[in-house]
């Protein structure tokens, strides 16, 4: 089981910040004013534990808030963002098999989903990457990877999430639409940052 304290620590080492931002990016999410953004209450063993939605709102906001006391005004922000599909080289839309016998790889996010859940569809997936590559590494005579690349703009948001094999299949989005203003910043996070969070979530 992982509270918000112990996932707010897996965040922050998987993405290199500060640990005492993190823990307050995380306090912020559960005390927001309109209500909880991730999962609060209880005390002890009636601790909630964190779901990959709640990781998935962490990690954007601290990854897509300009300071720490924003958190709550980022994710309500990213959350009106809707997903935007770009392709799928090799494999097909909606995971067919890019030759025979080859596993579906997908991720579980529809036009109607925003940033948080597209995040929290990847997350889920490095729950199942194991076995997706087990069972493509048994057809294939070199070994492959998963790759990942997410990133935020801010203080205008837009998000894109970008997923693949290499030389097999890949998929991408986007969420909302480039301001390309004069103040844009741009903050990334690539697979291993992700699949250590994800790791924390899966039941062993």
């Amino acid at each position: 089981m992982v509270n918000s304290r112990r996932l707010a620590a897996i965040v922050a080492d998987a993405l290199g910040v500060p640990l005492t931002s993190t823990v307050q990016h995380a306090r912020n999410l559960r005390e927001a004013p309109d209500g909880p953004l991730i999962a609060q209450g209880g005390r002890g063993r009636h601790v909630p534990e964190m779901t990959h939605d709640d990781a998935a709102a962490l990690v954007c906001a601290v990854m897509a808030s300009e300071a720490v006391g924003a958190s709550a005004e980022t994710v309500k922000s990213l959350r009106k963002l809707r997903a935007q599909y770009h392709g799928h080289h090799s494999g097909g839309r909606g995971g067919r098999a890019a030759e025979p016998g080859m596993p579906a790889f997908r991720l579980d996010i529809g036009p109607d989903d925003d940033v948080i859940r597209g995040l929290a569809a990847v997350l889920r997936f490095f729950g199942r990457e194991d076995a997706f590559l087990d069972e493509l590494n048994r057809m294939r005579i070199e070994r492959q990877a998963v790759w990942v690349t997410f990133e935020v703009e801010y203080p205008q948001h837009f998000a894109s999430i970008s997923i693949g094999v290499r030389n097999l299949a890949s998929q991408s989005w986007t969420f909302g639409k480039r301001a390309f203003a004069r103040t844009e910043q741009i903050r990334r996070c690539r697979q291993d940052a992700l699949r250590a969070i994800a790791r924390c979530l899966t039941p062993s």
